[in-house]
């Protein structure tokens, strides 16, 4: 955004009710939302009814995620269940630590050691260590990528 501009858009959360959980992983998410159904009287059933699953399918998201039967929320089923259970999702911003030099010099160290191998050893790599050298590049490269957003997010 241009430094004279002024961001227009309304950030205020709209609150029209209570404030039920925070949550920071999707666990966390699932767990709550069985909370409010639970304290809503609603069996699984029943949300799978007022959602319009197939009977079995809030168990399936309920379960432990390892099972051979989970599901997991998605684009289409989250506004489904946020609607039946009366809940909607705020994002609240937290402080981020700053993202450590130590990461991109620890893999621009990785990958000079590499090059100067390759060097010494005329061109030659094992399979092995060309895979560590594009490995380390690559490391690198985000690295300078998670910086460079780091820095523009200020």
């Amino acid at each position: 955004m241009d430094a004279g501009a002024t961001d227009t858009t309304d950030w205020t959360v709209q609150t029209e009710g209570d404030l039920l959980a925070v949550v920071d992983d999707y666990d966390e998410l699932l767990g709550a939302m069985r909370e409010r159904r639970e304290a809503l009287g609603l069996s699984q059933m029943d949300l799978d009814e007022a959602t319009g699953w197939a009977m079995g399918y809030t168990g399936k998201l309920e379960c432990d995620p390892r099972a051979q039967v989970a599901k997991v929320l998605g684009r289409q089923s989250l506004p489904l269940i946020l609607a039946a259970l009366g809940l909607r999702l705020a994002v609240i911003a937290r402080p981020v630590p700053p993202i450590t030099v130590t990461v991109a010099q620890r893999a621009t160290n990785r990958r000079r050691e590499l090059q100067e191998r390759m060097q010494r050893n005329a061109g030659r790599l094992t399979h092995k260590q060309r895979r560590e050298l594009a490995t380390a590049t690559v490391d690198k490269r985000w690295a300078k990528v998670r910086m460079l957003k780091g820095s523009s997010d200020e």
